[in-house]
């Protein structure tokens, strides 16, 4: 028998009630018990603290879709768009995430990346890449930032006027995916990326054409690149407070025979810089591996906990 309704008096207590009453009785009954249409209101009602907030986005993103989070949708005759603001309670950065994205350029954080990087090398006997990307990190007037693209409308085929990083289809004369990607970012940007620079590459999407290459290239004056205009039509950079940042997240639920399948992430960058589609999820795989204390998306940690494995090809 599902339990009557319940009061909740903080956000640690309503952790711990969530975790109990939903593993225990959600999975048995083929109706929400109300009492979740008492936590449902509670999180719009009142902000979390962030130790809640992140174990909170832990358990639930853990859950598969249509099960609670659906049914919780249907206890409280809502929306998703009418919960968003309760999303954003549970995935709000707090007062530790300005330290962290000031620092996360830092050797100590570097090294880390760079260790987990290392388990995604391309080997030798591995197939190359058929193109690459550069996803370039940088300080843009003092703060931590990533460089992006507009592609040129000049170009040819579906890619034209969309958001992307810097890169390229994988010349004869590259021998592997870094040379690539630094080679199409000297020749779309002007930019000269030293080998050194690099820290290291992200696992290949698109079933394996293309692979994100991570790299740090310093302090960048966005008025002083000289974008090729054959090939990018404007250069700019979105902070990392501001691609972490609640507010500029969406997401796109993907169904196929009218079952949920998977989730894609979407990044407001604000007028006409909309990032989606791949470049959007090299963007988050890349703030997973870079800001894994501070980066929670709102469409929850299921993405998050296994950021490597997106699907991006059904």
């Amino acid at each position: 028998m599902a339990p009557g309704p319940i009061t909740v008096h903080s956000a640690d207590e309503f952790i711990c009630t969530y975790f109990i009453y939903t593993f225990h009785y959600l999975s048995l009954s083929s109706t929400s018990p109300s009492y979740l249409h008492v936590t449902a209101s509670f999180l719009v009602a009142n902000k979390t603290s962030e130790t809640s907030a992140h174990h909170f986005s832990y358990i639930l993103g853990g859950l598969k879709e249509p099960g609670p989070w659906m049914r919780m949708l249907r206890a409280t005759k809502a929306t998703r768009q009418q919960l968003c603001p309760a999303s954003r309670l549970f995935c709000s950065l707090e007062l530790s995430s300005g330290a962290s994205i000031a620092t996360c350029f830092g050797l100590d954080n570097q090294q880390r990346c760079v260790l987990e990087l290392k388990k995604h090398k391309e080997r030798a006997k591995q197939r190359v890449a058929d193109a690459a990307v550069l996803v370039p990190l940088c300080y843009v007037e003092g703060q931590p930032s990533v460089l992006l693209t507009i592609r040129s409308h000049k170009l040819l085929g579906y890619h034209q006027g969309q958001i992307s990083f810097p890169g390229g289809k994988r010349d004869s004369s590259d021998a592997n995916s870094v040379h690539t990607a630094l080679r199409e970012t000297r020749e779309e940007l002007g930019i000269d990326v030293p080998q050194t620079s690099i820290w290291g590459l992200l696992p290949a999407l698109h079933s394996g054409l293309v692979r994100p290459v991570i790299a740090f290239i310093g302090e960048v004056n966005i008025d002083s690149l000289h974008p090729c205009p054959d090939e990018v039509e404007q250069a700019f950079a979105l902070t990392l407070s501001h691609v972490c940042s609640p507010q500029n997240q969406g997401y796109t639920h993907f169904r196929r025979n009218g079952r949920f399948a998977f989730t894609l992430p979407v990044f407001n960058g604000g007028p006409g810089h909309r990032v989606w589609g791949f470049t959007a999820i090299v963007l988050h795989q890349t703030l997973c591996l870079l800001l894994p204390k501070v980066y929670f998306p709102i469409w929850g940690q299921r993405m998050r906990r296994r950021p490597w494995s997106v699907v991006t090809d059904k």
